[in-house]
Formats: structure tokens, sequence, C-alpha cells
């Protein structure tokens, strides 16, 4: 039987999806991307370029920044309300079993999510990156390469640790936060917020939709 797996996105981080999916046993992956500016076709297979409607196969969003991979979530949703949003955990990543992992996930690579961990909708956590007991990364996170996550840290929504980055035990980090690449976090940090050093200290604030640095 044939495994489907539709891909919303083009760029980059839709190949190391792609990539991801083949490697657990999907067959056929088809591709979705409504920016006009994009080529017609990717990875030799013709996009698909207007927003399916009741479609009700697996689907993935491919999209890297945190803010519009959310935003195209709920629009996609919307129009396919019967479509099965899956989560892409690479084989050769170690999960808990008493980790929770909610749709849309993706965990590349050499990744350790540890003991009652809780992995929100939408997060992804990229190659070797390391998420400690009891840690919740709350909807449409990210943990850039080489990532680590102490115990019982909450991490909140749409928020980014760049290449590098670190967080002590049991520290907090506000909604569409930035840690800039090798910035580890050893206090509370508020929402909207770029934060860059060891300690990291904030250096200014963001809108959700903008660029991380």
């Amino acid at each position: 039987m044939t495994r489907s797996l539709l891909i919303i996105g083009c760029g980059s981080h839709a190949e190391v999806v792609s990539e991801t999916a083949y490697s657990l046993g999907y067959d056929e992956l088809k591709y979705f991307d409504s920016n006009k500016k994009n080529p017609r076709e990717f990875k030799g297979k013709k996009l698909i370029k207007d927003m399916p409607k009741n479609f009700n196969g697996e689907y993935f969003i491919a999209i890297g920044h945190n803010f519009f991979r959310e935003a195209f979530e709920l629009e996609f949703k919307s129009q396919n309300p019967n479509s099965n949003l899956v989560s892409l955990l690479h084989p050769n990543s170690f999960i808990s079993k008493s980790a929770k992992v909610e749709e849309g996930v993706l965990v590349l690579p050499m990744s350790t999510i540890h003991t009652n961990v809780h992995l929100k909708r939408g997060v992804i956590i990229n190659i070797n990156s390391c998420v400690d007991h009891n840690s919740e990364i709350n909807e449409f996170s990210s943990l850039a390469p080489n990532s680590s996550v102490g115990g019982n840290v909450k991490i909140g929504k749409r928020s980014a640790l760049l290449i590098g980055s670190s967080c002590i035990s049991g520290v907090e980090i506000g909604e569409d936060v930035v840690i800039g690449a090798s910035s580890c976090v050893h206090s509370k940090i508020d929402s909207n917020s770029i934060c860059i050093g060891s300690p990291s200290r904030k250096i200014k604030s963001r809108k959700p939709q903008e660029k991380y640095m």
C-alpha cells in the first residue's frame, strides 16, 4: 500500500522534511506552495499552486519560520478540516516512551527527547539537539542544530533557539522569543525578546512575524 504525504513548502526545509518522510516509509510525496514567486516544480515534481479543498490525507508543514508555519497551518486546516497533520520523528532520534508528542512535530537525527517531555503542535527539533526531562516546548517553537534544553524548562509559543544555544534547567522562556546562536539562558526571558550572550541578555524587542535576527 502506497503511503502518500502532502508537504507544504518548497524551500530547503522542505528538502529536510522530504528526506525524513522517506526514512519513515512514505512512498509518494506531493508539494504545495502558493507563493507565485516560487518555481513551478520542486524536486522534479510539479508544485500544487492553489489551496487544496476538502483534502483528507496526511500532510506536513515544511515552513521553517515559526510564525508563518503556524499561520499556514491554521489556514490550511480551515480549508481542509478532515486532513491529518502528522509528526515526522526520524528513526535515528531517541524519543522516550514517556514523552508526549503532538501533531506536526519534526524531530531530526541524533536528537534526544527525554523522560516526560511534552512537544506541542508544530514544534521543530533539529539535528543533534537535546530536550531533558519534564520540559515543555509549546506550539510552533523550534530548536536549531546542537541546541540543548535542561530539565523542567518551559518554552513559549513560536520561540526559536538558534544554533548551539542552550537553557539551564528550570528556566522559562516566553512567547515569540529568539535566543541567539551559542547563547545560554540562565533566567526567565520575557515574551517578544531577542536575546544573546551567556548569560543571555535582551538586546531588542521583536514582532512575531519578523526575521529571527
